[in-house]
């Protein structure tokens, strides 16, 4: 509310200052004075395009990018200000020439700023760094307490399962070809785990019965490495991935092993599971298939429209998580927007990357706090110099009156 207000009184009291040094120089005949009034009155246009920055929550992407920091406002804004400081540079150095006193007074002001810039700018500089830092390390805490809960997930589903490869009715229809049967448990059990594939096999790993198409029927998996296993008497349980119509999709596999065959489901993470995840952490969930985002709860700009198709092109992800199956965090961009991303590399049964999930937060999100610590930061500067201008113009003064 103090910045929001301040921001509103600078060009008010700018343009005051401005029109007051032009009555002096016109009503009081000391034309030199008209500079300072140009300089202020530049300094007047500088303060309305800064508060630009006011307007940096706005949902609207255009509004965003007209106001975002080093957008075309913040850069115009810049340029008046250095040509401000170029006009009353000019004043102040005739200035100075006139008289020794202000000549003392303006290099110790000079001093003081100097120094204030150089340990404002050290301390912005490593705040930014610290407050991004920080944000990266809770950004993979999160991720890898979201790879938990995979785990988690995965390991339900193996016990539910297991439980149904259990069940005496399965054995039982397995052991006799009974379709009919194993039509209604296999229905029921994808009703209940909400999984988009599940298909059983006998011992030879041929298809008796698959519940999304009951139709095929002596089809072999055996050269399946999940129902492989599984009829090994492991249970095998990593992710897949398969192409898509405009990308690919990633889907948890699970297979176990059951008397007289095996039974493999698949589970597809699409917008719906990443949408889940992002309702429970706040963050922004994408998931990316053959180095390509199949799934992310992003849209482009304000439209409904999710991002997907996009080639992850960061050759630093490309080699620390798809190659060595890393977990990393860094800056990244998706879309039109800056984020700061954790990437976490999802594996199959072979222990080989097949996907990786980004946890991410925008950038600027992230930056908030550290630019409000930064607008307090050099409102304390501004105020501490504007107590010592008395004093450093005390100090001149004498030093003048005791060298003369």
């Amino acid at each position: 509310m103090i910045n929001a207000t301040l921001q509103f009184l600078l060009p008010i009291l700018c343009a005051t200052v401005s029109l007051l040094y032009f009555r002096r120089a016109s009503i009081g005949l000391e034309r030199h004075l008209k500079k300072v009034s140009y300089g202020f009155l530049i300094l007047t246009v500088f303060e309305i395009l800064s508060s630009s920055n006011l307007f940096r929550d706005n949902s609207d992407i255009k509004i965003f990018e007209l106001v975002a920091p080093y957008g075309i406002l913040s850069i115009s804004s810049y340029i008046v200000l250095f040509v401000a400081i170029v006009v009353l540079s000019s004043w102040t150095w005739y200035y100075l020439l006139k008289r020794l006193s202000t000549q003392l007074f303006m290099l110790l002001m000079s001093l003081v700023v100097v120094l204030s810039l150089i340990v404002t700018g050290t301390f912005v500089s490593l705040l930014f760094k610290s407050v991004e830092t920080e944000s990266l390390i809770k950004l993979r805490s999160n991720a890898e307490v979201t790879t938990s809960l995979l785990e988690e997930k995965k390991l339900r589903i193996q016990s539910e399962m297991k439980q149904f490869s259990l069940n005496s009715e399965v054995i039982k229809a397995v052991e006799d070809g009974n379709r009919q049967v194993l039509s209604e448990k296999i229905k029921k059990q994808m009703e209940l785990t909400g999984a988009g594939s599940m298909v059983i096999v006998d011992s030879s790993g041929k298809v008796i019965i698959r519940g999304e198409n009951e139709e095929e029927k002596g089809a072999s998996l055996s050269s399946d490495k999940y129902i492989e296993k599984a009829l090994g008497g492991a249970n095998p349980a990593g992710y897949f991935v398969t192409s898509g119509t405009i990308s690919p999709v990633v889907s948890l596999r699970l297979a176990t092993g059951m008397t007289g065959g095996a039974i493999m489901t698949t589970y597809i993470l699409d917008n719906v599971f990443v949408d889940g995840i992002k309702n429970s952490t706040g963050l922004a969930i994408s998931l990316y298939g053959d180095k390509t985002l199949a799934a992310t709860t992003e849209e482009i700009g304000n439209s409904n429209t999710r991002l997907s198709g996009i080639k992850e092109m960061d050759s630093e992800v490309l080699s620390r998580v798809w190659d060595k199956g890393e977990i990393y965090t860094t800056a990244s961009t998706l879309g039109e927007r800056e984020y700061l991303s954790a990437y976490v590399p999802l594996k199959d049964q072979n222990n080989e990357v097949m996907a990786v999930l980004q946890v991410a937060q925008q950038e600027v999100e992230a930056m908030q706090a550290a630019g409000q610590a930064v607008q307090m930061t050099f409102g304390f500067i501004i105020l501490i110099m504007v107590i010592l201008a008395w004093p450093l113009s005390m100090i001149s003064k004498k030093l003048v009156k005791e060298w003369e």
